[in-house]
């Protein structure tokens, strides 16, 4: 399946953020290359599969993912 083979590219510490309480919201801080933009990107596979799976219709309107980026920060100094 699809779901096990971007999960089986995930480190223990990045699967267990990725498989967090999917009713609760999950904040991920970590260095740089650490594999945060992984770890975001598998759990929004997730939330999407697990709606899907209790068939909750359109299930992209009802995710909200926000990213920040320090060169982000100091762009906007």
């Amino acid at each position: 399946m699809i779901k096990e083979k971007f999960f089986s590219e995930l480190n223990p510490s990045q699967l267990q953020a990725v498989l967090n309480d999917i009713t609760s919201c999950t904040k991920i801080v970590a260095g740089a290359g650490c594999g945060k933009t992984k770890v975001i990107a598998n759990r929004y596979l997730k939330l999407i599969f697990d709606m899907q799976n209790q068939n909750i219709e359109n299930p992209l309107d009802k995710i909200l993912v926000i990213t920040f980026f320090t060169h982000q920060r100091d762009y906007e100094k």
